[in-house]
């Protein structure tokens, strides 16, 4: 019957060393891979940080660009509505210089922004 008991605690006792050897492999494997996906996750972020960066700039460039355009449509109308309201009465001569004056402003508006 010792000897029996002896038998069983030590299958019992390889067993478990088994069992942990198992369990250390495993836990040592799942360590590595968290380990990869921390440093992917981490290098993604930075890749995702640095793109959002560029694309925000861009973007406030591209608004203040816009606003630009905008600034100069509204003068533009602004100088047209002030040459019709000078006008009493509207000539083809008149009509042909109003559209001639607004080819020279669009292209000089052109010529010299930044847009």
């Amino acid at each position: 019957m010792k000897v029996c008991l002896k038998t069983q605690i030590y299958d019992i006792r390889t067993l478990l060393k088994s069992k942990v050897k198992n369990f250390v492999e495993s836990s040592s494997t799942l360590h590595k891979k968290m380990d990869v996906l921390s440093e992917a996750s981490t290098l993604l972020i930075k890749d995702i940080t640095f793109f959002n960066k560029d694309y925000m700039v861009s973007l406030q460039d591209k608004v203040k660009g816009d606003a630009l355009v905008f600034a100069k449509v509204e003068e533009f109308l602004t100088e047209i509505k002030t040459m019709l309201s000078s006008q009493s009465t509207i000539s083809l001569e008149s009509i042909s210089q109003m559209v001639s004056n607004i080819k020279t402003n669009i292209k000089d508006a052109l010529d010299t922004s930044s847009w």
